[in-house]
């Protein structure tokens, strides 16, 4: 609770990151092969439409910008374009809401996260502005 405060100040932020030393980077694969995942968004679009909900999918945002992610190297993070253009493309597909939370906080918010991917708390409450306006657009509200 009291790193959770904390993380809330530049300076923590700053002091964490210079000072405290740092775990070495793991090289880590993806956690859900690509099929897997495409499978499982396809599943939840079978459940939403099973009982009367229309679902709608959201790519996942990151602080990075996503031709940077992409340079990453030994890390999953650098097939997250990959993925989030999968989802877009999936849902395009099956004539789905998705909504490129990705594109619309690089573009328009990359300052709002406090970490690489989690949001300030601007960064959240632009985040349900962006929910609601989507939302209302399509008629979902």
């Amino acid at each position: 609770a009291v790193e959770r405060f904390l993380l809330n100040y530049r300076f923590y932020l700053v002091l964490k990151r210079y000072i405290v030393p740092q775990r070495p980077a793991v090289s880590v694969g993806n956690r859900v092969p690509l099929d897997d995942y495409l499978a499982n968004m396809d599943a939840f679009g079978d459940v939403a439409s099973a009982h009367g909900v229309k679902l709608v999918y959201l790519t996942r945002p990151y602080q990075e910008k996503t031709e940077a992610m992409r340079q990453i190297q030994n890390n999953w993070r650098a097939d997250v374009p990959r993925y989030n253009d999968e989802l877009v493309r999936f849902a395009a597909e099956r004539n789905a809401f998705v909504i490129d939370v990705q594109q619309v906080f690089e573009d328009q918010f990359p300052n709002d996260f406090i970490d690489e991917s989690h949001f300030t708390p601007k960064g959240h409450q632009r985040m349900a502005e962006l929910l609601v306006e989507r939302l209302m657009s399509e008629g979902q509200l």
